[in-house]
C-alpha cells in the first residue's frame, strides 16, 4: 500500500529541511507525487503542498464523460439533471450539467484533499 500525504523534505544532513512536498511511502521509501515529483523546489507548509496536489489532480487527472451516464442525476453545483460527469482518477466522480462540466467546478466541489491510503 502506498501512504499518500505532506511530508517534510530531508535536508543534506537528513534533518528537515523545512520544506513540503505531497508525497506516496511505501516499504520505507518516501517519493514526491504529481507537480511535486517534477522539479518542485517544496513549499512552506503541508497546506500549500496538498494544495499543490490538488492541482495536480485537476489540471491532470480529470476525466469528463458528456452523456455518460445511464441514469441522470442532478448536477452538483446548480441540481440540473444531467447525464455527464466529472471523475477526478479514482478519487471520486461529480454528476455536472454542461456549464459546470470544468476544471473550476471540479476545482471547487474536490476540496482539500485530506492524507490516504492507495494501491496506485
Amino acid at each position: 500500500m502506498n501512504y499518500y500525504g505532506p511530508r517534510e523534505v530531508d535536508g543534506r544532513d537528513g534533518r528537515g529541511s523545512g520544506r513540503y512536498h505531497f508525497t506516496s511511502k511505501n516499504d520505507y521509501r518516501t517519493e514526491p507525487v504529481g507537480y511535486c515529483a517534477e522539479g518542485c523546489a517544496g513549499h512552506e507548509t503541508a497546506h500549500e503542498a496538498r494544495e499543490h496536489f490538488r492541482q495536480y489532480l485537476v489540471n491532470e487527472r480529470v476525466d469528463f464523460r458528456v452523456n455518460h451516464m445511464k441514469r441522470p442525476e442532478r448536477c452538483k453545483i446548480c441540481a440540473e439533471w444531467t447525464l455527464s460527469y466529472a471523475r477526478v482518477e479514482a478519487w471520486d466522480y461529480y454528476p455536472l450539467c454542461q456549464e459546470h462540466l470544468t476544471r473550476e467546478s471540479v476545482l471547487t466541489l474536490l476540496g482539500e484533499i485530506p492524507d490516504f491510503v492507495a494501491a496506485w
